[in-house]
């Protein structure tokens, strides 16, 4: 396992695309009992190495691992985020879902050895690019077949994205540099659910995922969080609130995060002797007030520095009352 993970420039990175990095999974590909390897990578604008792919490494059971990705036939170049592995098709191999800028790819386990991309025939595939981040299998709907969720991080193109510098939200402490995830249009979560056949259908709006506020989506768990038989679904976001889907058991959801404590983190800086008082006043409207910015109220919800010296971050939404 010596090849390099190859994402984005060397010496300098122009665009968001290539700074978010990739993820790996573990899998017992050829269900031999002993845990294999996937590694995502992604590549470079201008003349990327032969070396930028994705890779399978077989484990030879003595502590090493052999690198079987073209013989497995998942040799793909382009800029890979997510790996999620679950058997879609219950055939008992598993199979992956692999998130990229782009456009996903689901590969069906062949059971000897080799993957095929099913992603057009599986009914995945987007006319239009997408920027896939976090995915998840989950029967949310427990009909013994395995669903699909995923996050998507910002929309982004190379001909309209702004180079380092231009606006404010490439910007950091005065030095240029990659534009995003502020400044950029948000991503959107999918929920795709299993046919039974090897196929999917977008079930997005009508499971309430797509009515979640808009958010820059990243890493997505599966899990049954409130311990009611049912799976819940987690996006953990950046710079924006992260979303909690909270499983009805009737087929939707209902997005909780910030009701249930998990959609905001909240960071205080203190040099000077006035904090000021946090509070929600609804639930759905996390509100600061401090001394120096009494207006904030339910109805002109405001995030607010009171003091200066106070710093107070919410998200990175952050308005300033000084």
């Amino acid at each position: 396992m010596h090849a390099p993970v190859i994402y984005g420039g060397v010496e300098q990175t122009k665009y968001i695309v290539e700074t978010t990095g990739c993820g790996c999974a573990f899998i017992d590909y050829d269900n031999d009992g002993w845990m294999d390897i996937f590694i995502l990578s992604g590549t470079r604008l201008e003349n990327p190495p032969d070396g930028a792919t994705n890779r399978l490494y077989k484990n030879n059971r003595d502590g090493t691992f052999t690198d079987v990705t073209k013989k497995a036939g998942l040799h793909s170049v382009g800029w890979a985020c997510g790996v999620c592995v679950g058997d879609y098709n219950n055939d008992g191999f598993d199979d992956i879902f692999c998130t990229r800028f782009g456009q996903n790819i689901l590969y069906r386990n062949n059971g000897d050895g080799t993957f095929t991309d099913c992603t057009r025939q599986a009914g995945l595939w987007s006319p239009e690019q997408r920027w896939g981040a976090g995915c998840s299998f989950v029967d949310y709907d427990r009909d013994g077949n395995l669903d699909l969720f995923f996050s998507n991080y910002v929309q982004f193109s190379f001909e309209q994205a702004p180079v380092p510098g231009q606006n404010n939200s490439c910007i950091w402490l005065g030095i240029p540099v990659a534009c995003g995830p502020r400044g950029l249009p948000t991503g959107r979560p999918w929920l795709y659910r299993n046919n039974g056949d090897g196929t999917f259908t977008d079930v997005s709006e009508r499971a309430g995922i797509a009515q979640a506020a808009s958010s820059y989506g990243l890493t997505v768990a599966a899990a049954d969080f409130d311990e009611d038989g049912w799976p819940d679904i987690y996006v953990a976001c950046d710079a924006t609130p992260s979303l909690l889907f909270m499983n009805n058991r009737d087929g939707t959801f209902s997005e909780e995060g910030i009701l249930r404590g998990a959609g905001i983190s909240i960071f205080l800086r203190r040099t000077s002797p006035t904090i000021g008082t946090f509070f929600i006043t609804t639930m759905e409207r996390p509100t600061f007030r401090t001394p120096q910015c009494p207006h904030a109220s339910a109805s002109k919800p405001v995030t607010c520095v009171g003091a200066r010296g106070l710093w107070i971050w919410i998200t990175m939404a952050i308005q300033t009352c000084l």
